[in-house]
């Protein structure tokens, strides 16, 4: 009894032990099918180029790998995931990718790290990041797409203006680019300018993209201009894997910091701090300070103009009413000026100057104190005093035509009518007085009426010769954009011109003006074609949309209008 419970327990230990063998075996065998690979389509890059990372796992896998530790000495671009399923002698296979798309945060010599999947990991990867210039062809003297970002200062004082300009020069067709636009801590971003132009760069022709921004910081210290990433995109948009390739292009800027300095010590007072370049006063009467009366307003507008600076920076000025003035101040008007050379900040103020009494009185000067960041000292503008000169009242006035509205009257000299005039011969005299008074106020309706008929044909003559010579003057900018190969000013020119023939402002774009006119809508969308499509448009002939402009303006100059009905 007791050998055959030994042999019992003997067997199911040894039945326990091949099951354990068979066991490993298999996990062994599965996870030796199970791997996971990392590759890189470049092993050096330079700091503002791009990479892709492909991690491939043999498995269809049903969660994303942890790619967190990339982040350290990379920005992590874009990240797409794929999977195939592929059958082979009856056999099933599957694979997943993951494509990543890498920036450089750093130069040097920098590690892609291990990545695990299912407690089996991948090799890490070397990746040499140098400071030289990245290209996308391997001549480094003329690459086909170069990239900077640039500001026109390093150091500047607080709410001062700070230019900066990214540029994109490309030789390679483009079909689109994008961008998350600039942005700064601590300071208000507003883009002012985007112009696409040809240049000549580095001895060749390029494209030249360009974007400017203002910056004002609002606090002092060291502010940071970020890397800033754009995504250019080739005409071809395939993208997967095999023999396709990725339709995007990264290029990347290098981060740039500007010192900001505090309001000067130097400033006097305690007014506005203005840093700009230029501040200028103007005034502005609506009526004539020579022909003032009292109780009726004077309106005067003051103009503040200062380059670099914002509308909502500019201050109001206030004037101080005296025994001789009564003053209201109106809501200011406020405008912004933009361009390559930055932002002009331009608040109108209005106010309403009520003479007192009669007499000549002056009105005291206005001044504003700002800060000239080119020659780095304060300087006042200042607005002179300005002459008033009270010579009557409107009460005086409305008197005196009232007295001169009384009639006149004179005694009748009795003498003159006496009984023995006839009276037939009275009615003969008012006859006659009547038909005088008659022939009198038609010769005065006559005349009234030529020289009303005058000066409507000379006010049409001086409308039409007005706007010939402003289509002449626009026709020649036409003409001139065309001869210097400046494409943005031909279309700006051309929208004006469609704006004063039409005599519609609406009509602000070349789709808008092709409806207008259907004659030239065919010169009209190979122009938007030349400037903005993804192919350069070789039919687009600039010299035939400038004649078929002239021969319009000359059909439109023959068109009959009707005449101004006369005024009786």
């Amino acid at each position: 009894m007791i050998t055959i419970i030994t042999f019992e327990k003997f067997f199911i230990k040894a039945f326990l032990f091949k099951a354990l063998i068979f066991y490993t075996l298999f996990f062994s065998a599965n996870v030796s099918a199970l791997t996971i690979n990392a590759e890189t389509d470049k092993k050096s890059i330079s700091k503002n180029e791009t990479f892709n990372l492909i991690v491939t796992v043999d498995d269809n896998a049903s969660a994303d790998i942890d790619f967190t530790q990339l982040s350290y000495q990379f920005d992590i671009l874009g990240n797409q995931r794929s999977s195939r399923l592929t059958i082979s002698n009856g056999k099933k296979m599957a694979k997943t990718f993951w494509v990543l798309l890498l920036a450089p945060k750093e130069t040097g010599t920098l590690t892609i790290p291990s990545f695990s999947y299912k407690n089996i990991f991948s090799s890490s990867i070397t990746i040499i990041v140098t400071d030289n210039l990245g290209t996308t062809n391997n001549n480094l003297d003329n690459p086909d797409i170069f990239f900077e970002v640039i500001t026109d200062k390093k150091t500047s004082y607080v709410q001062e203006q700070i230019l900066v300009k990214a540029r994109l020069y490309y030789r390679t067709p483009l079909a689109n680019y994008e961008n998350e636009g600039l942005k700064v801590d601590k300071a208000r971003v507003e883009q002012v300018f985007e112009e696409n132009r040809e240049v000549n760069f580095r001895g060749q022709r390029y494209k030249l993209l360009e974007e400017v921004y203002t910056v004002h910081p609002q606090a002092s210290g060291k502010i940071k201009i970020p890397i800033q990433t754009w995504r250019l995109e080739k005409p071809s948009k395939r993208f997967g894997f095999g023999n396709s390739t990725n339709p995007y292009i990264y290029v990347r800027s290098e981060e740039l910091i500007i010192d900001v300095r505090p309001i000067a010590e130097a400033k006097t007072d305690n007014s506005d701090w203005l840093p700009s370049e230029k501040i200028s006063l103007s005034p502005k009467w609506k009526q004539s300070p020579l022909q003032a009366t009292i109780g009726e307003p004077l309106n005067l507008q003051i103009t503040i103009t200062a380059q670099g600076l914002a509308d909502y920076q500019l201050p109001n000025l206030s004037l101080d009413q005296t025994s001789d003035f009564t003053i209201f101040e109106a809501q200011a008007e406020t405008i912004n000026i933009k361009s390559a050379d930055g932002v002009t900040g331009v608040r109108k103020l209005n106010y309403s100057v009520i003479p007192r009494q009669t007499g000549q009185f002056i009105l005291p000067k206005i001044f504003i104190r700002w800060w000239n960041v080119n020659t780095d000292k304060e300087e006042v503008s200042i607005l002179p005093e300005q002459a008033v000169i009270v010579a009557k009242s409107s009460i005086t006035d409305k008197i005196i035509e009232q007295n001169q509205a009384l009639p006149i009257t004179k005694s009748l000299d009795i003498k003159t009518l006496t009984d023995s005039t006839p009276i037939i011969l009275w009615q003969i005299i008012s006859s006659i007085f009547f038909i005088i008074i008659c022939l009198l106020f038609y010769r005065l309706y006559k005349i009234k009426k030529n020289k009303i008929y005058v000066n409507n044909k000379s006010f049409t003559d001086n409308f039409k010769h007005s706007l010939s010579s402003q289509q002449k003057i626009i026709i020649n900018n036409i003409k001139i954009n065309i001869e210097n190969n400046n494409w943005q000013g031909l279309r700006k020119e051309v929208i004006s011109w469609g704006q004063l023939t039409c005599e519609d402002e609406t009509l602000d774009s070349l789709n808008k003006l092709a409806l207008k006119i259907p004659e030239l809508s065919l010169h009209l969308k190979q122009l938007d074609n030349f400037l903005y499509g993804q192919q350069t448009d070789v039919s687009f002939n600039p010299h035939a949309l400038l004649d078929h402009i002239k021969n319009y303006k000359i059909n439109k100059q023959t068109t009959k209008k009707s005449v101004l009905k006369e005024i009786y």
